[in-house]
């Protein structure tokens, strides 16, 4: 299973909105109250979890534009054996080629404190 809170993105240092975003995981299975649109809603007393561990998908919205540079996300309420520790983010401009933009193929130093966001990740494009 994988589990996050919340979710931002940044561009230098200041935190991009997701108001208006969608979250999916496709083919993910979530249980009822921790599907992907928890992931932005901005509050980091919910979850999005996921037992099939398939991609968090976010779309700013059709026409948006957004430039980011780096990301965080919040640890979850439990077990933090369910938070991401290798990932590879992934930016598109149409939803159909995509730009990896940060990979992390090995596990990331997070903190297991519950509530808390980690540091900031960097883009390396």
């Amino acid at each position: 299973m994988v589990q996050l809170a919340e979710i931002e993105f940044y561009f230098s240092g200041t935190k991009i909105s997701t108001s208006g975003a969608t979250a999916t995981n496709p083919g993910g299975v979530n249980p009822a109250g921790e599907e992907p649109n928890k992931a932005i809603d901005g509050n980091t007393a919910t979850k999005w979890l996921d037992s099939n561990i398939l991609p968090l998908v976010i779309d700013l919205g059709s026409g948006v534009r957004r430039v980011a540079d780096a990301f965080r996300y919040c640890t979850a309420n439990d077990e933090s054996g369910r938070d991401p520790l290798q990932w590879v983010v992934e930016g598109s401009n149409d939803g159909t080629s995509w730009t990896a933009l940060h990979t992390q193929s090995t596990n990331a130093s997070v903190t297991t404190s519950r509530f808390t966001f980690t540091q900031l990740f960097y883009f390396q494009v």
